[in-house]
């Protein structure tokens, strides 16, 4: 492949890859070489964005082969880049705290900003290591592999509440059709209670319904809603261990520019966004979504 790739500048900024993208580019040079890969980004002012899901899932094949030392080079290769890094677990409580004091003061909410300044932050707005300075990707990653690196693994016991919810929701659906609007409603007062938000304080229905007629109001909060009502309905789908990583990233879509995750996904997603678009035109998350970094680049 030619190293002096040309590419055409756009406005397009954030670009959060699936983990498989990233092992393709770092370890096989696969659609790119790492020198083009860092090449594509600068040349466009794009910034790689980085999760702890995305990075959990990187590092997790070395823990298995052992071979650190390998991780640890890619690691600070991947942290030279333009990168940014996204806090994607509490994405949808942050949006829901900022729609309960916009509709209790009808207003419209105020967009919340996902960014953080380092990985460790992903994993929450204070962690025990903030107080560290100049803590490289690869040290945090390297604490975490000496501490207990099957923590870096995704496992069967992590999808196993994922299937429960599934079988429940198709049952309810089976013997109880509801509309996913309705649906919504009812899960409000979860969802506000789950933020801290005291429910005597606000009409939680009202709010859900507010709240679901214009998806952009809770953008993670209801892509993630209308993918998990995507994937019930299609009952002869059953709930994988990797659908936990690609449904960590669907909350993150809405604050990002162009992504990359599995297939399967992308089509739940572009279903997904079908349904919202009729509540909001403006939503169009199918159209910055990609099955691998390949199809995205074909897109630039």
């Amino acid at each position: 492949m030619q190293s002096n790739l040309h590419y055409a500048h756009t406005l397009i900024t954030n670009i959060m890859l699936d983990a498989k993208d990233l092992i393709n580019i770092f370890e096989r040079g696969m659609p790119l070489e790492e020198t083009e890969f860092a090449e594509y980004l600068s040349s466009g002012s794009r910034h790689l964005v980085l999760t702890f899901t995305s990075v959990r899932e990187f590092a997790a094949g070395f823990t298995r082969s052992g071979d650190f030392l390998k991780l640890r080079a890619l690691l600070q290769k991947i942290e030279a880049l333009p990168v940014k890094y996204l806090r994607d677990g509490d994405i949808q409580e942050r949006e829901v705290v900022s729609a309960s004091e916009a509709f209790k003061n009808s207003g419209e909410p105020e967009a919340i900003y996902p960014y953080v300044k380092r990985w460790d932050y992903t994993l929450g707005e204070h962690p025990a290591t903030a107080l560290f300075v100049n803590y490289r990707l690869d040290d945090l990653i390297y604490d975490i592999w000496h501490k207990n690196p099957r923590s870096l693994h995704f496992s069967e016991p992590e999808s196993k509440p994922l299937k429960i919810f599934m079988g429940e929701q198709r049952k309810l659906r089976h013997s109880e059709p509801k509309s996913d609007k309705r649906i919504f409603k009812e899960n409000a007062a979860k969802w506000l209670d789950g933020a801290g938000i005291s429910l005597t304080d606000i009409d939680h229905a009202a709010w859900g319904e507010w709240v679901y007629g214009n998806p952009k109001r809770c953008p993670a909060l209801t892509l993630q809603f209308q993918v998990l009502r995507e994937i019930v309905r299609n009952k002869g789908d059953k709930p994988k261990r990797g659908d936990i990583p690609d449904l960590a990233h669907v909350p993150a879509l809405p604050y990002v520019d162009l992504a990359t995750m599995d297939k399967r996904m992308v089509s739940y997603v572009t279903q997904a966004s079908k349904i919202l678009k009729q509540l909001n035109p403006q939503i169009h998350y199918e159209s910055k979504l990609f099955k691998d970094f390949a199809a995205l680049l074909n897109h630039s």
